[in-house]
């Protein structure tokens, strides 16, 4: 008897030591990841800042507390030790899985499938891809105060604790909502636990107990939110909604199950999580409870383009839903099934990480890149860069035009101002320094031109045919295209990016109507070469700037307001 105990112990050891090698293995190449993006604004938060953002919007969104967590990294490891950044993502992940562990435990008895829910979260693409992205640990940190106020909340439920488990649930969603936002709309489903949970008769009268609770915390936040910085919103598509929403919810949960789910469309999931509902080991009233928190915990970000990590959230439903099945049907060649499905979850996450570690790669190449050519092109003008990988995979490198905080963060300051064509004239206008525009080649060489506020009226007006290519930057020098009238178009199409199309409506400027190509970057940037696509056989271009003429008129006006 003593042998058999022994002999389950150690078995379970075996167990817990295969799973920290496990995520060891996934985990520990995100150590060497460096910043991305909107990674490099927030890293920069300060705790001076953090305390601003109470009152205003910062990290694009209404995030007080998550903002304190950039300022503690920042003063912890600074901007140079990016990867202490990661590991403190790590350390929010075992957190999570911790709280998940002590939940799962309320309604599964089972120490195997237990581990198995613990597993999926550990391993899932959406989890992995917020630990090696900086800045998407606002998906994951959230998550950890929601499944603890849960918890209290089953506790109180069941008459296992008292009203101070009823409170201590209401702090910990009041701690959730100021992390981040995502559980403004699940206080019906906190009802639903509650009521799902409840002992004896009164099951509805603890359900209204619950969503009075949940909901104290989210009115704390929206009348916060409302008296700090009003109705703001951190995206633009934050305020539409439709009937798209239940298809992007759809395709959330679709991406916990990455590669099996991914590439389903809405229309498949939809009836396959509801047959998988129905067919789940559970009381019909937790069935509710599931359904409901996997609607309403993504439908803050059901109106946003899906991306992976917004999916963290429904990730504990899918956990407990594993978790009930193994506990239910557990054997060895269903324990067989279960592992492999977990595996392909597991290499699929490997491969994901891979890519942020790629786009990381990247980056770092290309600022380097950047920093010998700033070298390289004489004088201390601005430079304007055109074709600079900015994406690789679904993982953005910089921010368009903004190239100077990769270099700062490799503890160089650039002695050259260096953005996208977008803001030429304005930059030049505010400078007054002749600069140049670099076209970068993709087997790493480049292409300058020079430009200047006083180089086009020496330049006579040309007239170019429009049925052969032409290479991008051989006409910097003019600006402006003539048109005939009000009702004139051009078209710009990039060879090189052929889907992109821009039209550009004709403007009055003194006597005579022209086209403003400046405006456009697509005129001044392009890998090769750019193809002019118009209802005439030819184009007059001209040296005369609009671009440059507007700018002088913005400023005349701001300098007569003041």
């Amino acid at each position: 008897m003593e042998g058999n105990v022994f002999m389950k112990c150690s078995g379970r050891y075996v167990v817990y030591a295969v799973l920290i090698c496990v995520c060891l293995l996934l985990y520990l190449p995100v150590l060497n990841i460096g910043f991305l993006t909107d990674d490099f604004l927030d890293a920069q938060t300060t705790f001076s800042e953090a305390s601003r953002a109470f009152t205003h919007m910062l990290s694009s969104g209404y995030r007080p507390l998550m903002s304190y967590s950039w300022a503690i990294d920042n003063w912890i490891w600074g901007t140079a030790r990016q990867g202490g950044w990661h590991l403190t993502n790590l350390i929010i992940l075992t957190a999570a899985l911790f709280s998940l562990w002590c939940f799962l435990k309320l309604f599964v008895k089972d120490r195997n499938a237990v581990l198995a829910g613990v597993v999926l979260f550990a391993i899932c693409t959406p989890a992995a891809a917020s630990v090696a992205k900086t800045v998407w640990r606002t998906s994951l940190l959230p998550v950890i105060p929601i499944l603890w106020s849960m918890f209290f909340l089953v506790r109180y439920s069941r008459r296992e604790r008292g009203s101070s488990a009823l409170v201590l649930s209401s702090l910990f969603l009041l701690v959730s909502v100021f992390l981040k936002e995502i559980a403004l709309a699940i206080p019906p489903a906190f009802a639903v636990l509650a009521w799902s949970q409840a002992q004896g008769g009164n099951r509805v009268k603890t359900g209204l107990k619950a969503f009075a609770a949940a909901i104290l915390p989210v009115a704390a936040y929206l009348v916060t939110r409302y008296l700090t910085v009003g109705f703001a919103m951190g995206y633009s598509e934050s305020s539409t909604f439709g009937l798209f929403m239940v298809k992007n919810v759809l395709l959330l949960m679709g991406k916990v199950w990455t590669p099996w789910l991914s590439s389903v469309p809405a229309r498949i999931l939809l009836p396959l999580f509801g047959i998988g509902l129905w067919f789940l080991p559970a009381e019909r009233r937790l069935k509710v409870f599931l359904a409901a928190f996997s609607f309403l915990v993504l439908l803050t970000v059901g109106n946003l383009p899906p991306r992976v990590d917004y999916a963290v959230p429904v990730v504990p439903v899918f956990s407990l839903s594993l978790a009930l099945v193994v506990q239910k049907y557990f054997s060895q060649r269903f324990s067989a099934g279960v592992i492999l499905c977990l595996a392909a979850v597991f290499l699929n996450s490997v491969d994901e990480i891979k890519v942020i570690q790629a786009a990381s790669d990247s980056l770092g190449r290309e600022t380097r890149r950047i920093i010998a050519i700033s070298e390289d092109i004489p004088g201390n003008g601005p430079l304007f860069l055109v074709g600079v990988q900015e994406t690789l995979g679904e993982y953005g490198t910089f921010w368009h035009g903004e190239y100077m905080l990769p270099m700062q963060y490799m503890g160089i300051d650039p002695h050259r101002f260096i953005a996208g064509t977008d803001r030429i004239w304005e930059i030049l206008l505010g400078s007054g320094i002749p600069g140049y525009v670099v076209f970068l080649d993709l087997n790493g060489g480049y292409r300058s031109y020079p430009v200047s506020l006083d180089m086009y009226p020496e330049h006579p007006d040309t007239v170019v045919l429009t049925t052969e290519p032409f290479m991008a930057g051989l006409l910097i020098g003019y600006p402006t295209c003539t048109a005939i009238g009000p009702y004139d178009e051009l078209t710009l199409v990039s060879s090189t990016s052929p889907d992109s199309l821009y039209r550009i409506s004709s403007v009055q400027h003194d006597e005579g109507w022209y086209f403003d190509l400046a405006s456009v970057p697509v005129w001044l940037a392009g890998d090769s070469s750019t193809v002019i696509v118009t209802s005439c056989n030819e184009l007059v271009f001209t040296s005369f700037n609009i671009s440059r003429a507007s700018a002088l008129e913005v400023l005349a006006a701001k300098r007569s307001q003041n």
